[in-house]
């Protein structure tokens, strides 16, 4: 499926005591410089989801999940190399700087292997 969407992942685990610092500055800062790129499309951010009396979590998994999609691998590249990825990625780490306020579990690229819906 060469020249189709790709999603970037980033998955991360936050300490309690970041936990709020860190989503207020998703939301409004570091997700919006990423939009600032032509060449992202769209960012999602999730957080584990629980079902009262049900636990859905096996293994090592992120607290917290980003992705990223892109047009093509193409895309993907020039973004990595983008001014505003550069902007960003400063300013994250003059941010938390010298603090421990993440574990990053993955961050990984996908291709599209194949897509199936219902309606």
């Amino acid at each position: 499926m060469s020249g189709e969407r790709v999603i970037f992942i980033v998955g991360v685990t936050v300490p309690a005591e970041y936990e709020e610092e860190f989503n207020e500055w998703s939301d409004t800062v570091h997700v919006p410089m990423g939009l600032k790129s032509k060449w992202i499309d769209k960012l999602t951010r999730y957080k584990v989801a629980t079902l009262e009396g049900d636990s859905l979590l096996q293994g090592d998994h992120a607290e917290y999940l980003t992705i990223g999609e892109f047009k093509d691998k193409e895309a993907f590249q020039a973004w990595r190399s983008s001014p505003e990825n550069k902007a960003m990625s400063a300013e994250q780490e003059q941010r938390w700087k010298g603090r421990e306020w993440r574990v990053v579990k993955f961050r990984t690229l996908y291709e599209p292997m194949g897509c199936w819906d219902n309606t």
